[in-house]
């Protein structure tokens, strides 16, 4: 489980009440504070990434890396957040590349002196500190009509099994079929078929 606070005020009030808690007083939201097994904060190793962690920081005077910003649900506080990060950037030389500002995710591309880069890592708003994507399809395959596509052949049997729990899927998708082994519903009254596109958009990307 990970707690977020955006306000200091707010992580003071959640240390205020474990206080009360721990010397017999009653408090809101018990249940939280039995749920948790440790308390500690968040640090750099926890905002390092996985090909980060992997590949470590590559060489040269300046590198580009992606940073992820925790999410507040709240636009007033939210857009707040962001223009203190872009100060923050503003003030050490660095560049926004790329940026996503939308109301649950906040993803930046920076480029920047690794010491800077290294210091985001410590930087309290900040979740995931990351090398960008090495990878990446092409715009126009997004768009490719089924038609288009070669009909895929059945995985071999020993490949692993992929579990996807979203919106439902369409098992006779001329792309999936060859690979669907099972579809279930877990609620009640709807059926395994999908109504969003979204869950055979993300059992695609998982193939």
């Amino acid at each position: 489980m990970i707690l977020a606070f955006a306000p200091e005020g707010q992580l003071e009030q959640f240390e205020s009440s474990l206080a009360r808690r721990a010397n017999g007083e009653q408090i809101s939201n018990v249940r939280l504070v039995y749920a948790l097994q440790d308390l500690g904060r968040w640090n750099s190793d926890d905002r390092t990434g996985g090909a980060l962690k992997r590949d470590g920081f590559p060489d040269g005077a300046t590198i580009v890396i992606d940073v992820d910003l925790w999410p507040v649900f709240n636009a007033g506080a939210s857009a707040a957040l962001r223009q203190t990060f872009e100060g923050w950037l503003e003030q050490r030389n660095a560049t926004i590349v790329d940026a996503v500002r939308q109301p649950y995710l906040t993803v930046y591309r920076v480029k920047c002196e690794r010491a800077v880069a290294e210091d985001l890592l410590r930087y309290r708003d900040v979740r995931p500190v990351d090398l960008p994507p090495r990878i990446g399809l092409e715009r126009g395959l997004l768009a490719a009509p089924v038609q288009d596509l070669a009909e895929p052949a059945s995985p071999p049997p020993n490949s692993p099994a992929v579990v996807v729990l979203d919106t439902g899927i369409v098992a006779g998708h001329p792309v999936l079929a060859p690979a669907v082994g099972d579809g279930q519903s877990f609620l009640p009254g709807i059926g395994a078929d999908d109504r969003s596109g979204h869950g055979p958009s993300v059992s695609g990307s998982a193939l």
